[in-house]
């Protein structure tokens, strides 16, 4: 009987039960995909880190040095597993031409790459360069293995020839590997290296007058990289450059996708309980469309188990079809999600555990859904015999529709107000959360879009700035270009800063690194998150928000910093954000010289595009500068940075969109057609009473759309009042510098808002159609 009954009724019901099927397969599939990205994202990590052997501690520094004194302070602390120092060979896009093998397009310069380039060779102990399947890359006379983020920028195939030009002529390099470096793998990293033979680079190393130094260091355990650059720093070893953490390193090389996948583990969440409350209106509808049916086998003597078994069993198989069919899904649309993660972090690997887990997960999904299903089809045992028969009551609370006072408006209108104000819960649902699950990663992608980040970054909010690197002649360079600016002063105006490293104490003699910068009416338009900016002469400071965590500091605090062996103290007037130099950063009007000069800055505001070009040719005819400076557009720094982390942001918002345009679809189908079946005797009568069938459609999509709007509405406000805590607290957890973030709502991000209320008018009309299929004892015919 109970085979004979699921045949019968599978194709009975095989629209509808196909329906349901894949219903459960899009929830499994998103929740599988969602667990399997961040599966893949930090087994991809941890594999590149457990061959690379990135650095724990990372000093850059540029002048001269001493290895052996570095070598001896190392061996003295136990702690210390190895050490190493790194030349880098410094140059920039614009000593790059691409020429493409077949010789199909002209050469491309990669003067654009506004990234710093620096050419290695393979490291002999650690910090190891890979292929893309995470190989250590062994590159042979006359090759080059070009970093991989410069494929986001650029068309650059293996084959290719890589022309460099050098003080004496010019030397060609074939691309032969896409490489993929754990410490530099991201445009957040701020530089990328290229990797030459050991042979090759020795030979432009005889002749480079422009080096640096990486001076690394591996730990027992990553965590003594603070206590270990605390120590570095006192000691008086080279320091004139950006020092860098381990956990720094690894949070900037997997940002965009930890941010990805919280976008991801977000919609899943959200998808996942509107599959749960919607899967009530699946069942609810079999059993009311059933509910003759029901009564009769009940008149029968057949007992309430046995009936609901029946019922049962046939879900059990639907969610069974639905979740294998789900898992299937989601290994696919996983291999689509994971693409970026591949590209950054090379070949993935999901393993055998990150299959089983994803089977125990679609396990515990299937038995949630059985579980829910049961808990369902106990309506069956409340209603007697009677009950079913006399068709006025269902299974649902009431299927009686009673006409309240109607609004003092139309007809047309009223009714659909009416009917909106009760058993249109899911509808107000589905749609606040669709829209939360769209807009979210809409909003988060705009943090990173444009020269509004400038905010987010210490940065002074200027169109253009200039650059000079340590060089003997720094004062004669700044003198020389105040002078060529000073030309264009009709047209824009300019203020400079001094940037040093130094040591900040407070007053328990707790210290820590940072980068203070130096300079009149300084940081006086970036947004403090407490207090202002310092005043010119002052012995006033401003300090980035991860230094006033660290050291427990706040406004009014005083703070020293030791300046010709003599204690400087400044009182703490503001408190800002930003994600550069490990966070660790300083701005105060107050002179003075530092010992570790980083680099002086020129701000450069007003009508720079009229004079852009002449600018850039006088300071390229400047002798003095001898290329030691860079000049750039504010909103092609921050594109070029953050640039691809909005992209991906974008991708995710389209993806989740597709997704819960397709749940809306579906569940609205179901439920209308619930909603047929529930209030059928309604619909007769108005049918009877010579109302047109395409009237009572209408009427249900006003009702619909007017549910939907209350959700959105609903989740507006929840987007405004909450949006920008949520990213915040995201940014804090990441621990970058940041832990106040504005986000503002704007008409832009409910584009596929729009789209949802199409797609719930269309699917509200495809199932209302069932109405003028209903015969005079509420059947569909």
């Amino acid at each position: 009987m109970e085979y004979r009954f699921l045949k019968n009724d599978l194709k009975k019901n095989f629209k509808n039960n196909i329906i349901i099927t894949l219903f459960i397969s899009l929830s499994v599939a998103v929740i599988i995909s969602v667990f399997l990205t961040c599966f893949s994202l930090f087994s991809s990590i941890f594999s590149l880190y457990e061959v690379a052997r990135p650095p724990h501690f990372l000093q850059l520094h540029k002048g001269e040095i001493n290895i052996d004194e570095i070598e001896d302070f190392n061996k003295n602390i136990d702690y210390v597993e190895d050490s190493q120092v790194i030349t880098l060979i410094n140059t920039y896009g614009s000593d790059f031409n691409v020429i493409k093998k077949d010789n199909s397009a002209g050469n491309t310069s990669l003067e654009n790459f506004k990234l710093d380039i620096s050419i290695v060779k393979q490291s002999e102990k650690f910090d190891y360069l890979l292929d893309k399947d995470k190989s250590i890359l062994e590159i042979k006379d006359g090759k080059i293995a070009v970093p991989r983020i410069l494929l986001e920028d650029y068309d650059i195939e293996i084959g290719d020839i890589l022309r460099y030009k050098t003080d004496d002529g010019y030397r060609e390099y074939k691309v032969s590997n896409i490489m993929y470096d754990a410490q530099m793998n991201t445009s957040m990293a701020g530089s990328v290296r290229f990797l030459l033979s050991d042979n090759d680079y020795n030979d432009l190393l005889k002749n480079s007058k422009d080096t640096e130094y990486m001076i690394e260091s591996i730990f027992k355990d990553p965590d003594y990289a603070n206590r270990y650059q605390v120590m570095y720093e006192e000691s008086g070893l080279p320091k004139n450059g950006q020092a860098v953490t381990y956990n720094l390193i690894v949070t900037i090389s997997a940002i965009t996708d930890i941010i990805n996948s919280l976008m991801f583990l977000v919609a899943g969440i959200i998808f996942m309980i509107i599959s749960l409350v919607s899967l009530r209106y699946v069942i609810m509808m079999e059993i009311e469309e059933d509910r003759l049916v029901i009564g009769n086998m009940k008149a029968m003597g057949i007992s309430y188990m046995d009936i609901r078994n029946l019922y049962l069993n046939k879900f059990r198989l639907i969610s069974f079809v639905g979740v294998v069919f789900g898992y299937i899904i989601s290994n696919i649309f996983t291999k689509f999600m994971t693409g970026r993660i591949e590209r950054i972090f090379g070949h993935i690997k999901i393993g055998l555990l990150g299959y089983m887990i994803s089977i125990v997960i679609a396990l515990i999904m299937y038995l949630i859904i059985t579980t829910f299903v049961k808990t369902t089809l106990k309506k069956i045992k409340k209603l007697s015999v009677i009950d079913i028969m006399v068709k006025n009551k269902g299974f649902s609370k009431s299927s009686e529709k009673k006409i309240k006072r109607l609004p003092n408006m139309p007809i047309d209108i009223a009714m659909p107000i009416h009917n909106s104000k009760s058993g249109y819960g899911i509808i107000i649902l589905l749609v606040f959360a669709s829209s939360l699950a769209m807009i979210f990663p809409t909003s988060m992608s705009k943090i990173f879009d444009g020269d509004k980040f400038l905010s987010y970054m210490g940065l002074e909010k200027s169109e253009v700035f200039i650059e000079i690197y340590e060089s003997s002649g720094r004062k004669d360079s700044i003198n020389e270009i105040s002078k060529t600016l000073d030309e264009y002063s009709d047209y824009i105006s300019y203020k400079t800063s001094d940037i040093y490293r130094q040591k900040i104490t407070n007053n328990k003699h707790e210290s820590i690194s940072a980068q203070i910068e130096v300079g009149n009416n300084i940081a006086d338009n970036i947004e403090y998150i407490v207090g202002r900016h310092v005043d010119n002469g002052k012995k006033e400071i401003a300090i980035s928000y991860m230094i006033a965590d660290e050291l427990g500091l706040g406004i009014g605090d005083d703070i020293f910093i030791n300046v010709a062996d003599k204690d400087i103290r400044l009182k703490i007037v503001g408190i800002y954000q930003d994600i550069t130099s490990g966070g660790k950063t300083a701005k105060t009007g107050f002179r003075f010289n530092g010992y570790d000069f980083q680099k002086s800055v020129f701000y450069i505001d007003g009508d720079y595009e009229k004079i852009s070009e002449d600018l850039k040719s006088s300071l390229k005819n400047l002798d003095v500068l001898d290329d030691n400076y860079k000049i750039y557009k504010s909103d092609e720094m921050v594109n070029q940075v953050f640039g691809p982390v909005a992209r991906e942001l974008k991708n995710v918002s389209f993806i989740v969109s597709i997704i819960a345009l397709s749940i809306v679809f579906i569940v609205v189908i179901l439920f209308e057609k619930l909603r047929v079946i529930k209030y059928s005797d309604y619909f007769l009568s108005k049918k009877h009473m010579g109302i047109k069938t395409k009237e009572i459609i209408k009427e249900e999509i006003l009702a619909s759309v007017i549910s939907g709007l209350k959700g959105f509405v609903i989740a507006i406000l929840v987007l405004l009042f909450t949006i920008s805590s949520v990213i915040s607290i995201i940014f804090t957890i990441l621990n970058l510098g940041i832990s106040k973030i504005n986000v503002e709502v704007t008409l832009a991000d409910f584009r596929y808002v729009v789209i949802l209320f199409i797609i719930l008018i269309i699917s509200t009309y495809l199932a209302a159609r069932n109405i003028k299929n209903l015969n005079i004892r509420g059947e569909n015919i």
